[in-house]
């Protein structure tokens, strides 16, 4: 392009120079020489020019495949599903109705704008409702409250004072066992108890419904394991224990019996290591005896207290005595802790084989003792049945000493 435009001003430069050089120029020339200025530009702009060409982008052509078509129909069918999940959340929102799921911008303006007065009236109503439901309930735990803990500063009040008064009977008990001194007798204690004629009454009774029903309260015929003892559980008497001893004395028969009432109704009967505090014995006849005990026993630490009542009675038939003794005990500690029981002590004599030395008796006896307030086997001790045989031991010892006394005097 330079180059042509400086093809061009040359030319031209020399025609002007050429009419300058000659004479003046006449209008015909002037044309003349227009015209070829004009063929001039024309050549030129003929003349090939390399130029940018612009590339107009192509019009889209309309989707004429299978895939494009379904694309399509995918991308309407999105919109179509965007628009009705719009007017579903319209709807719920107009409902009442709140979702879980975050609110898009545009379902959160229209709820805002959205007033149900009935609505939050009603939610009012319900919180209200709420609370004054609460407040009512802490009421009552504030008033439940107080009073469990009056209770349990009473509680804890008598607690310290049971507390007290067990460590001083401990210090006082320690310190009277340590002097060898025993605590006072309160009045209670030293008094005899005022229902004696209404228990004796039911011993008696008692004591002839035993003799009545001897086959069936005690057994006969004793085995080995029997021999022993056996324990059980009544469910209306509670915890029964049953013992059935046989001891022989060098003896007659009749001396034995003798013996044995003697010690059944002697008065100096009890045990010299126990604080007697009242022994009264009222004789009914000659078969029959009464008696109320009230005794204190050391057991470690502890002094048991005993309130024994019993009856004696002797039957005779057929030339055979039978011993029947009944008797009820109420054992109470000095912490007030105690246990009822009743003995029931059947004894007969026989004669036993003839020897050469001289005649021999044969004493049975059968013991039914019965614990009310024990419920359960594992209430007896395991030296419970031991204590049983060694007092029916004691007992027979004692007819012996009292069988050689009597035979050695004469």
């Amino acid at each position: 392009m330079d180059d042509l435009s400086a093809h061009q001003d040359a030319e031209a430069s020399g025609t002007f120079d050429w009419l300058l050089d000659d004479a003046a120029p006449t209008l015909l020339a002037f044309l003349d020489l227009l015209d070829n200025d004009a063929d001039l530009a024309i050549e030129a702009v003929a003349l090939p020019v390399h130029r940018p060409v612009e590339i107009k982008p192509e019009a889209k052509r309309k989707s004429s495949t299978w895939r494009q078509r379904q694309r399509l129909k995918v991308l309407r069918l999105r919109d179509e599903v965007k628009e009705l999940d719009e007017e579903l959340k319209k709807m719920k929102l107009s409902t009442g109705v709140r979702s879980t799921l975050p609110l898009i911008e545009g379902v959160s303006s229209i709820a805002n704008q959205l007033k149900r007065p009935a609505a939050r009236k009603l939610m009012g109503e319900a919180w209200q409702d709420a609370a004054s439901r609460e407040s009512h309930a802490r009421h009552l735990s504030s008033v439940e409250n107080e009073r469990l803990h009056r209770v349990l500063h009473m509680q804890a009040k008598h607690a310290r004072k049971l507390h007290r008064m067990m460590q001083q009977q401990m210090s006082n008990t320690i310190v009277s066992q340590a002097l060898g001194y025993r605590p006072a007798l309160t009045d209670d204690e030293c008094r005899p108890p005022t229902d004696n004629s209404i228990v004796f009454q039911k011993l008696l009774a008692d004591l002839d419904g035993h003799h009545g029903n001897v086959r069936s309260i005690f057994v006969v015929n004793q085995t080995d394991g029997e021999h022993e003892g056996y324990v059980s559980i009544n469910p209306a008497r509670g915890l029964q224990v049953r013992i059935a001893k046989s001891y022989a004395f060098p003896f007659s028969v009749k001396a034995t019996e003798q013996a044995i009432w003697n010690i059944l109704t002697e008065r100096n009967g009890i045990d010299q290591k126990s604080r007697v505090v009242y022994n009264e014995r009222f004789e009914v006849d000659n078969n029959t005896s009464l008696q109320s005990v009230r005794t204190f026993i050391v057991s470690g630490p502890y002094e048991l207290c005993f309130l024994v009542r019993k009856g004696c009675r002797r039957y005779v038939k057929d030339d055979l005595t039978h011993f029947v003794v009944h008797e009820t005990s109420i054992v109470s500690s000095s912490f007030g802790a105690g246990v009822s029981y009743d003995e029931v002590v059947l004894r007969t004599v026989s004669k036993g084989k003839e020897r050469p030395g001289g005649p021999t008796a044969i004493a049975e006896t059968h013991v039914l003792a019965t614990f009310p307030s024990y419920e359960t086997l594992s209430c007896l001790p395991p030296d419970g049945l031991k204590g049983f045989h060694d007092a029916c031991m004691r007992f027979n010892h004692k007819v012996e000493d009292v069988l050689v006394s009597h035979s050695t005097l004469k």
